[in-house]
């Protein structure tokens, strides 16, 4: 009986271990290009237009490191604070109905899923302002060069 209480509280705590595991596919996605239509300039060649492009958006994605860094942290430790608190209910609950280990599994599963939840939410609206943000900064530097930003 000891044993199989020991095998039990093994599994709740392999159960977090792999709940952080799948956790780091939450972080949002950093933006890649510009989701905004800019032209050329009257005076501007299709080389510089290039050059001024491949320019601006290594300035876009530069300004948006530290942002994209604390978001992604944000996000899993959203999803890491909902499947530690489910873990821990999980296993208060267990213990009163005599199975810690059991409910502790169970717990961890349900606040993975709940705390994932939460963090996809989240994510997707970190994404949605990265690239926003992306988007501004590529602008203005095109825009810098005399090339035709082309609003929404």
């Amino acid at each position: 009986m000891i044993r199989s209480k020991k095998i039990l509280r093994g599994a709740g705590l392999g159960a977090a271990v792999l709940a952080v595991a799948a956790l780091a596919g939450c972080a949002p996605a950093t933006p890649t290009g510009p989701t905004v239509l800019v032209t050329p300039g009257k005076n501007v060649s299709p080389t510089q237009f290039q050059q001024q492009d491949a320019y601006c958006r290594q300035v876009a994605a530069q300004n948006l490191n530290g942002a994209s860094q604390e978001t992604k942290n944000s996000s899993t430790k959203k999803a890491l604070g909902g499947t530690l608190a489910g873990t821990a209910a999980g296993a208060l609950l267990g213990a009163a109905a005599g199975n810690a280990g059991m409910g502790a599994a169970i717990g961890a599963g349900s606040g993975l899923l709940l705390g994932g939840g939460l963090a996809a939410v989240g994510s997707n609206k970190a994404e949605q302002t990265m690239q926003q943000q992306y988007n501004i900064n590529y602008a203005q530097c095109m825009t810098s060069y005399g090339n035709v930003y082309h609003g929404y």
